[in-house]
């Protein structure tokens, strides 16, 4: 498992701390998308955002 995060308040903080699981998981966020995905072959990826669609993109519908 790798989380990759892009947000400065995210980076370096633990996964279970930044879903608010209300514990840790042992696993750090990290920016280093490209040097992780230098090693490692998956068969998943799983995308997700916790974003809201606005904050992305201004669609015409949002």
């Amino acid at each position: 498992m790798a989380p990759i995060g892009t947000s400065k308040d995210i980076v370096g903080e633990d996964l279970g701390d930044v879903l608010e699981l209300g514990r840790a998981l042992g696993v750090t966020v990290s920016d280093d998308a490209e040097g992780f995905l230098s090693w490692v072959s998956a068969d998943l990826a799983i995308i997700a955002t916790k974003s809201r669609l606005r904050s992305i993109r201004k669609y015409p519908y949002a």
